[in-house]
């Protein structure tokens, strides 16, 4: 059987979520992988992962050539579906819809997987920003798009979810999207030779990954860390997005005390996670984050480190006797759980090892297999 995965933006981190799930459907199936560029190429982390098959819709000119562009590039997507079954992710116009019109030309069933909630931001927004919208319809992220196609989500032949919010608000199969504990093994790096080679041996490192956005808290982390005040602690941030303001005012006032790596091929990740003392996900509580899981926090436990997240979504059940969980937006917490880790590193070390544990069991390729075996075997 050969599935069409669909995405609904390949140059965009939507990937971080398509890649496990893709490389785990290819141990049992035939797959392609299909969608628009809206940026420069396809996202970097993961642009020799897969053979893909990208329509690029760079649009210049007017709006109205924008639009027409936008919607004759989009159309042609569903021409270059050849699966018998599809797999869309994110119910949004150019995944979710261009999904649907393939279901019904070809007569095949079309599952949809949602890992956030798309139209949280337009609830966010006063009634300035809600019209603001209107003036941004060339654009296929518009949130009154991904307010229309909530609606379409009832049309897909089966759901998967990633976090206990989303299967509550649209039902269907919980799936973590976890790691590869085979490739994200802490026994396969030597941390203090990785230390040493990045110039980082005489310093504690509390790494962040992922995309900088306003709702993933780093103004907390830096804040803590300035509550910390040790010379002996960096901020190592790993990942993309434009620097927030917080970041840029701790570089210019504190020169050193935060080393940025920008977007690194996937296979890097492992390295990057072994120099790590502790790993923080400080996640905001907003209606955006309480329906997301990151999924750093599946190799961050693969690769046995310590982790400090918030009470935010599914992370405190993640998390449960094998992490450490503070109160969102509470930098000063944040402070005393990064200090205490630090001070107990036997119990950081026991800890830390559970978490491992738990992933193989729970979070692992091979735990999603099952899960994503029994979803697809319906149809074969």
């Amino acid at each position: 059987m050969k599935i069409s995965i669909l995405v609904h933006d390949l140059s965009s981190n939507s990937l971080v979520r398509t890649y496990p799930i893709a490389k785990v459907l290819e141990r049992n199936y035939e797959i392609e992988i299909i969608g628009p560029v809206f940026g420069k190429e396809i996202f970097k982390p993961y642009q020799n992962e897969f053979s893909y098959k990208p329509i690029y819709c760079r649009c210049e000119g007017s709006k109205l050539n924008k639009i027409q562009r936008r919607i004759s590039g989009i159309n042609k997507i569903s021409d270059f579906v050849k699966g018998d079954i599809i797999y869309a992710f994110k119910p949004m116009y150019t995944s979710l819809r261009v999904g649907l019109s393939a279901k019904w030309r070809n007569r095949i069933p079309l599952i949809l997987d949602i890992e956030d909630w798309d139209a949280a931001p337009f609830f966010e927004k006063n009634i300035k920003e809600k019209m603001e919208c209107l003036k941004t319809f060339h654009n296929p992220h518009n949130v009154f798009y991904n307010m229309l196609m909530e609606t379409q989500v009832n049309k897909a032949d089966d759901i998967t979810v990633v976090s206990n919010f989303l299967k509550s608000r649209f039902g269907g199969i919980k799936l973590p999207h976890g790691a590869d504990t085979y490739v994200f093994d802490p026994n396969k790096f030597d941390k203090n030779k990785n230390k040493i080679r990045w110039n980082i041996d005489k310093f504690k490192i509390i790494m962040f990954c992922g995309t900088m956005r306003q709702h993933k808290g780093l103004d907390e982390l830096i804040e803590a860390i300035k509550i910390i005040n040790c010379k002996d602690i960096k901020l190592m941030i790993v990942g993309g997005g434009d620097l927030i303001l917080s970041v840029k005012k701790l570089i210019e006032t504190n020169r050193g005390a935060v080393i940025r790596i920008p977007y690194q091929p996937h296979s890097k990740m492992p390295e990057l996670l072994s120099m790590a003392d502790i790993i923080v996900l400080p996640q905001r509580k907003t209606l955006f984050s309480m329906a997301q899981v990151p999924g750093k926090v599946f190799e961050a436990m693969a690769m046995a480190k310590p982790i400090i997240a918030t009470n935010v979504s599914d992370l405190p059940e993640i998390l449960e006797n094998c992490g450490w969980i503070v109160e969102p937006e509470n930098p000063r917490q944040l402070a005393e759980a990064i200090q205490y880790v630090l001070d107990n590193p036997d119990e950081a070390f026991e800890i830390s090892q559970k978490a491992r544990q738990k992933c193989i069991e729970k979070y692992s390729w091979a735990s999603m297999e099952k899960i994503l075996k029994t979803l697809f075997g319906k149809y074969e």
